[in-house]
């Protein structure tokens, strides 16, 4: 623990040592404990902030949101909703919901919470880029696009949002519109790892391989263990007429995982044509 995080601890506990009734400074000291990625003791927190005032909507929310992180996305939901029984008005929760929604994969249903967020708010980005994503996993990809499009209206440097709209546009053929908007999002966050591999994907499927294999050693910086990028840049390099090189690749991965099913397809084959 270091030195200011044990010192914020102990405000928090001389605070509610004065008193212990107050259910704000808990749910304060849990929102601190949550920013911290402490999240089982966040919880605790917001419980006593909840014993105190069951109706504190933003405890509620803390949990919900401490929950999720923890991958119990049923009881994460089911705060959310506690939230909107005693505000339904509340769009940040509605979206928050539908994020769990989604984890469970019941996207229809986190489509009409994204929709009741925006019948609030309809500059609510968030509402609008999450409503993306459930379409999007609804292989509704058209419709996707115009929520993806809206929240880049409402703030056109959200790196995620052009993430997945070059993803969907990917989905619909559009290679090189989805390379364009990778490109913008990396070029705005270059540790932006997934659309390193993304990008080199769909340039490696329309025959580019001499990019492909930039963003495929680009990825390969922020994940270095991958043994899918390393197969597919090591495919790459065969199609450049690299063998040698690509090779090597497929003997690195051999030496961390003999029995990689593809790689020692991919490795037998190449073989063969050396």
């Amino acid at each position: 623990m270091n030195e200011n995080h044990e010192k914020s601890i102990k405000e928090f506990d001389t605070l509610l040592k004065e008193d212990p009734k107050d259910d704000n400074t808990w749910y304060c000291k849990g929102l601190f404990l949550l920013d911290q990625d402490k999240n089982l003791e966040a919880i605790k927190c917001f419980d006593n902030a909840l014993i105190i005032n069951h109706e504190n909507v933003l405890a509620w929310h803390g949990k919900g949101v401490a929950l999720r992180s923890l991958e119990k996305y049923e009881e994460a939901r089911n705060c959310f909703e506690r939230a909107l029984d005693i505000n339904p008005n509340n769009e940040i929760a509605w979206c928050e919901r539908s994020v769990a929604l989604i984890l469970l994969k019941n996207y229809e249903e986190a489509v009409h919470g994204f929709n009741r967020a925006l019948r609030i708010n309809n500059s609510n980005e968030t509402a609008w880029h999450g409503k993306g994503i459930a379409l999007r996993c609804l292989e509704m990809y058209e419709e996707a696009l115009i929520c993806f499009d809206e929240a880049l209206k409402i703030n056109p440097s959200l790196v995620n949002v052009l993430y997945n709209k070059g993803a969907t546009l990917l989905k619909l053929g559009s290679d090189e519109e989805e390379r364009i908007c990778l490109d913008i999002a990396l070029g705005k966050h270059p540790e932006f790892k997934d659309g390193w591999n993304e990008n080199a994907a769909s340039l490696l499927e329309i025959d580019k391989y001499k990019e492909a294999l930039e963003y495929f050693t680009k990825a390969l910086e922020f994940k270095p263990e991958d043994e899918e990028l390393m197969v597919k840049k090591g495919i790459t390099l065969e199609k450049l007429g690299r063998r040698e090189d690509a090779l090597y690749c497929f003997e690195e991965i051999l030496k961390r995982n003999p029995t990689h099913e593809e790689t020692l397809k991919n490795k037998a084959e190449l073989l063969k044509r050396l």
